[in-house]
């Protein structure tokens, strides 16, 4: 009788040991699924890059500073019939206001002003300021003992030099020297030697060449582009 007591204690204590160890298992279940991370079904559409602008260096950018930047095109003033008054050279130390309108010689070439301190405009050219056009001025580039023309120091121009000319009203064309051509002893030059067609029709894009004759080098021709005009 009183095995069969203790065989009874002891089955229970089992069962008893056994829904304490159930009991605690389904704790730390429970505690795990607590820590497992959780996975969306359906995730967030790709970000969209939004573009930003480089700011300011003194602070946030300007609206201008968010918009595409185009070439810069230059601007020039209405095409100005006004006479020339002046031309400046300066890296050839020329400045002076003694022009003369010139145009072709009896048997067709090109003539040099009679004064060697004066610049010609060639009338059968285009006018200064003309972007369709060339401008041909020309004057002398003698260098003696007994004599200088006023162009004496043209054969020493380069690339990048400027040419100003300037109209009585004011206006001023500014040019670029882009080449500098010197013939030697040339004979005398016509129109077509300065870019112009046998009728003395300019055609350019905007260009004026100035013709130093008599230089000791010989003959020395600059062509130049127009850079931007104005008051």
């Amino acid at each position: 009788m009183q095995l069969a007591t203790i065989g009874a204690a002891v089955v229970i204590a089992i069962v008893a040991l056994i829904a304490i160890a159930v009991e605690v298992g389904e704790e730390e279940t429970d505690a795990a699924v607590e820590f497992l991370p959780t996975i969306d079904a359906t995730p967030d559409a790709s970000p969209t890059l939004v573009p930003t602008a480089i700011p300011s260096p003194g602070g946030s950018p300007t609206p201008e500073e968010t918009q595409p930047v185009g070439p810069v095109v230059p601007t020039f003033p209405p095409l100005s019939e006004s006479p020339i008054v002046r031309i400046t050279i300066p890296i050839a130390l020329v400045d002076s206001e003694d022009i003369v309108t010139s145009g072709l010689a009896d048997d067709g070439v090109i003539p040099l002003p009679e004064d060697p301190q004066a610049v010609a405009y060639y009338e059968f050219s285009s006018r200064p300021g003309d972007t369709q056009g060339n401008a041909v001025f020309g004057g002398s580039g003698v260098r003696t003992a007994d004599e200088e023309g006023l162009l004496a120091n043209v054969p020493g121009l380069g690339a990048g030099d400027e040419i100003v000319i300037t109209l009585e009203d004011g206006i001023q064309y500014l040019y670029r020297v882009f080449a500098v051509n010197t013939l030697g002893e040339a004979p005398a030059l016509l129109p077509t030697d300065v870019g112009c067609d046998e009728s003395g029709e300019c055609s350019g894009l905007g260009t004026l060449t100035l013709i130093a004759f008599d230089t000791p080098q010989g003959t020395v021709i600059v062509q130049a582009q127009l850079l931007r005009g104005g008051p």
